[in-house]
């Protein structure tokens, strides 16, 4: 995966300037090293390099989304006493969705490891 092109992606995605994302670049850094500690260990990420990128700018995207939203600081305004604050539950739905679109173009690419198999005692 290429750092630079997953940045150009995420700040597409999440319609900032590029100065203002680059205090968000340590999210993009993070969802590439979540991404490759998943990948099959045959893969080439050069072979994969675009749906690969784009899927790591959608996972920062994603979680991008989260922080604002947790923090606040996804839209809105105040004016007086009357508060504007458009939905949050949409961008981050919005931002799901890309995400699981992204995760799709690659699932043989990854490893399965998620689900874990126990027993009922």
């Amino acid at each position: 995966m290429d750092l630079n092109e997953v940045f150009s992606i995420f700040v597409r995605l999440a319609d900032i300037s590029e100065a203002e994302a680059e205090k968000y670049r340590f999210i993009c850094e993070n969802a590439v090293r979540s991404l490759r500690a998943r990948l099959k260990d045959n893969i080439d990420e050069s072979e994969s390099g675009d749906s690969l990128n784009m899927a790591a700018a959608a996972l920062a995207f994603k979680r991008y989304v989260l922080q604002g939203s947790a923090s606040g600081e996804l839209g809105g305004f105040t004016v007086g006493v009357i508060k504007v604050d458009p939905s949050r539950s949409g961008k981050v739905s919005s931002a799901e969705d890309i995400w699981r679109e992204a995760l799709y173009d690659i699932k043989d690419l990854l490893r399965d490891d998620t689900f874990i198999f126990g027993r009922i005692l």
